[in-house]
């Protein structure tokens, strides 16, 4: 007697303690891997949020400047006064200083007795008659301070449009005595239109408010969140709280020395949504795993019940051959290798040009790195976008192979190797190369690119490079470096070739 045996019992266990196990780790993977997402989306919203208040601080400081060098100049007034002698000097050096601020609406000088200039001159019937001093923007400057001040007010020239207005006082340059405010009025429209061109990593909504929590300018002229929230957010001296009232997240960061905050407001709704996008591949790919693993486990069976039968069947007859089996495998492993080798190749290679693609730059590059001395360039085709718009994308194809074909019959038996980085761009490595030589290539390169000829007509195709040697410097900062001179040749004309020595 013997006992029964089935591989299919041992089989359905293995495979079930498979699937429950992969599922546990999706599980821990989906949780940890969420929670990371989480943490770098308001990592790059806080440095979304720093970036954008830094900015619209350096471009508040700026305006703020002038205003002090215009107060410096009108220190030297006598007593400040506004004279027949002075007002059209005064009204010309303002208006200078207008014309090189392009959000500026207007410049007003007012002197502690109600006189005033105000440039661009109104001078028409009907026009307002302004008593500065009875203007907050004038008051708020009685205060001892040596700093400028900033608010929203109503430009009364303008149909008391809200404009913001930075105002600075001027002491007289002798005594040091009280003599009137220089204020300057920018459009709030132009001066925050920035934040609707910045785009954050996030769907959000971006506003300016103060210290005490008041919206003084917001692009989208609402605000959803609960100000309240907002305010108890303010004064944790946080740079991103949530609010579980309303389920909103705040990122705010202060804007220079005011005491204003660019506050970036962010629903938990888009937060996770944008964290389960990025999940979805993950999931995509469980399902489909789990999926391979259960066709895994019929074939697997049908297999083996296969192979049981033909076994037993070759008992039967009494023939089992032995070398079928051997000679097959053989062939498979063989073939399998040649399939490998073609995807490897065909993962290297731009399949337009022939040249090798970026991830070979990268991968060639990362080994140069501390070895040798060796030399980088980037080469991008000039107006490329212009060719393609102008005679189609079938001739911008052309102009790459071209482009490539040139530099590939011109490298000889150097040790020159040619990539195509991206787009219209293409990048070249020079082992054991000087500097001038490289530059020297590059140069023939492009005067053979120049007087090269095509179909058509009016067609005539150049390219800018920038080229820099690479040896002890980090990958990063070559490519800025190279990047820039490419930036440079391109600025300066295009058609031409720049080094960094």
């Amino acid at each position: 007697m013997y006992k029964s045996f089935s591989f299919k019992t041992s089989l359905n266990v293995a495979f079930s303690i498979l699937i429950v196990a992969f599922i546990l780790v999706f599980m821990v993977v989906f949780i940890v891997h969420g929670n990371n997402e989480l943490n770098q989306l308001k990592k790059q919203n806080s440095i979304y949020n720093k970036d954008v208040a830094l900015y619209y601080g350096n471009y508040l400081d700026s305006y703020e400047n002038i205003i002090r060098e215009l107060a410096g100049a009108l220190s030297s007034l006598e007593d400040g006064n506004i004279t027949h002698e002075n007002i059209e000097k005064t009204r010309t050096g303002l208006m200078e200083k207008l014309h090189i601020m392009p959000d500026a609406i207007s410049i007003t000088y007012a002197t502690y007795n109600g006189h005033y200039i105000r440039v661009p001159y109104l001078n028409k019937t009907g026009t307002y008659i302004l008593d500065p001093r009875k203007e907050k923007w004038f008051n708020v400057e009685l205060r001892d301070s040596d700093d400028a001040s900033y608010m929203i007010t109503e430009d009364r020239f303008s149909g008391n449009k809200k404009v913001l207005t930075i105002s600075y006082p001027v002491l007289n340059k002798t005594s040091g005595a009280f003599t009137g405010v220089i204020a300057l009025n920018l459009d709030i429209d132009m001066s925050v239109s920035f934040l609707n061109l910045a785009h954050p990593p996030i769907d959000s909504q971006v506003y300016i408010i103060t210290k005490n929590g008041n919206v003084i300018i917001n692009p989208e002229e609402k605000v959803e969140g609960d100000i309240l929230e907002l305010r108890k957010g303010l004064r944790k001296n946080e740079s991103v709280f949530f609010s579980s009232k309303n389920k909103k997240y705040y990122f705010y960061h202060q804007i220079g020395n005011l005491e204003w905050y660019l506050v970036q407001e962010v629903t938990s709704q888009n937060i996770l949504a944008s964290v389960y996008s990025t999940l979805t591949s993950i999931m995509y790919g469980v399902v489909i795993t789990l999926f391979i693993i259960l066709l895994c486990w019929l074939t697997l069976r049908s297999k083996l019940n296969t192979l049981y039968i033909r076994i037993a069947d070759s008992i039967r007859q009494g023939e089992i051959g032995s070398d079928g089996a051997e000679e097959l495998l053989q062939t498979e492993i063989n073939r399998s290798h040649q399939k490998l080798e073609s995807l490897e190749h065909d993962s290297l290679t731009d399949p337009l040009t022939g040249l090798s693609n970026r991830r070979a730059f990268d991968i060639n590059l990362q080994k140069l790195q501390d070895t040798e001395s060796y030399i980088i360039a980037i080469i991008d085709i000039d107006d490329f976008k212009k060719i393609n718009d102008t005679w189609g994308h079938p001739v911008g194809d052309t102009v790459l192979k071209v482009t490539a074909e040139l530099g590939l019959r011109l490298r000889g038996v150097d040790d020159i190797t040619v990539y195509r980085y991206g787009g219209e761009e293409i990048t070249v490595i020079f082992r054991q190369f000087s500097l001038g030589k490289a530059k020297s290539y590059l140069e023939k390169w492009l005067m053979l690119l120049n007087s090269r000829k095509f179909r058509e007509e009016d067609l005539r195709v150049s390219f800018s490079a920038g080229v820099c040697h690479g040896l002890d410097v980090p990958v990063k900062d070559i490519m800025n470096k190279v990047d820039s001179l490419l930036y440079k040749a391109k600025a300066d004309g295009k058609n031409r070739v720049y080094s960094d020595s």
